[in-house]
């Protein structure tokens, strides 16, 4: 863990806990290597964390581990360098650029609305959509500074920013992006990601998630994931392609990835691609769904172990992702019982307790809570979960923002 991370939960799931200067892997590098192998040298990596990533690169390489190489790290973690090698594979994109306030006068030719997000960072956070450039322009300082302190500690902060300290980020023209199923959710916007995993010179797709949302912005909080996908199988088989592309692109090593699209009723664009498993909810619908399991992969990719995929079935899952209704310390938790008895649920997730602050966008794009249900039949597994959830929620006190 990072050094000046405080050691908690963690400590319970693990013999030992390590802790490194992980923030700027690049100028403490000996350092790390130095630690891990006066403890012990391991035998394989499994990283979960994606701004880990240039730690697990460096561990690779230096205890001849299988793990994603240096150049495949540059483009998965930055989005401006994964935007031009997807864009060099012939894989649809938006219109970007990688800008600065010197450089910002770039997008005015851009078609608005555009959306805004930082090179490097995680998640939704920071992901904002602005209808004009003057818009954009009187906001982008605003943007840099919390890109600053959200990312500071980032693994690969000095790297990112540029010479005069600004945070870059990237400006691209929105991709609407439009459902192609039935479904009682609001659901106007068509997005889906693909968790993907490459070995024996053949790409799997182990799960495509539908995440359709309500709206384009300002803010962009995914709500709800669910597999198998429901999309027309001429789409299914667009994304099979552009994900075996980015594989053979990226080349050889130990890692997953989790490849975002928008939707229109005949073709795909790319939002991005990560060398990532997808987070909580992704790693549980795929677990419940296929019975496949990203740890237990990327622990045999890893040790160079034959992998063998589950290929039952998919089971039709839904995860809603619950938020507090606004920004504030969280006072109550209400409905948990009524939810814990619909007749299509599996489990769920709380991760805020009572007391904790409970942070909404653009500042973060964590969910406090997922839950996961399931059921043969698409019509029955969506309205109990609406019922189910319609009676759960977290209260905040606002005024603690």
């Amino acid at each position: 863990m990072d050094e000046d991370q405080p050691v908690g939960w963690q400590a319970l799931f693990v013999d030992h806990v390590l802790r490194l200067p992980i923030a700027n892997t690049h100028q403490h590098e000996a350092e790390i290597v130095r630690s891990i192998r006066n403890h012990r040298i391991p035998d394989a990596l499994l990283n979960l964390s994606e701004p880990c990533l240039p730690v697990q690169v460096l561990l690779g390489e230096e205890f001849g581990i299988c793990a994603p190489s240096r150049a495949a790290a540059e483009v998965g973690r930055d989005k401006y360098n994964m935007r031009r090698f997807a864009g060099n594979l012939g894989i649809p994109i938006p219109n970007f650029a990688k800008v600065t306030s010197r450089s910002l006068a770039e997008v005015a030719r851009f078609q608005f609305p555009v959306i805004a997000k930082p090179v490097v960072g995680g998640g939704s956070t920071l992901v904002e959509r602005f209808d004009s450039f003057s818009d954009l322009k009187d906001n982008f300082k605003r943007l840099q500074a919390h890109a600053r302190e959200i990312y500071r500690k980032d693994s690969q902060i000095s790297k990112t920013l540029s010479k005069d300290d600004e945070y870059p980020f990237m400006v691209e023209e929105l991709v609407e992006g439009v459902n192609t199923f039935a479904t009682l959710m609001p659901a106007a916007v068509g997005e889906f990601s693909v968790e993907s995993v490459s070995f024996g010179g053949r790409t799997h797709v182990l799960a495509i998630h539908d995440k359709p949302l309500p709206a384009n912005g300002p803010y962009f909080e995914e709500v709800v994931i669910s597999t198998p996908t429901r999309m027309p199988a001429e789409l299914v088989r667009q994304a099979h392609d552009y994900v075996t592309r980015i594989h053979n692109g990226l080349g050889p090593g130990g890692f997953v990835l989790h490849t975002e699209f928008r939707s229109y009723a005949d073709r795909l664009v790319l939002l991005e691609f990560g060398i990532r498993l997808g987070g909580g909810p992704v790693y549980r619908s795929l677990k419940l769904s296929t019975r496949n399991d990203f740890i237990d992969i990327l622990i045999a990719l890893s040790r160079n172990e034959t992998l063998t995929l589950s290929v039952t079935a998919p089971v039709p899952t839904i995860s809603p992702l619950v938020f507090a209704p606004a920004t504030g310390r969280i006072t109550a938790i209400r409905g948990e019982s009524h939810l814990v008895t619909a007749p299509t649920y599996i489990e769920h997730q709380i991760y805020d307790d009572i007391g904790d602050m409970a942070y909404r966008a653009p500042l973060s794009s964590r969910c406090n809570a997922h839950v996961v249900f399931q059921h043969p039949d698409w019509g029955v597994l969506e309205r109990t979960m609406l019922d189910a959830l319609s009676k759960f929620s977290f209260v905040v006190d606002s005024r603690a923002a």
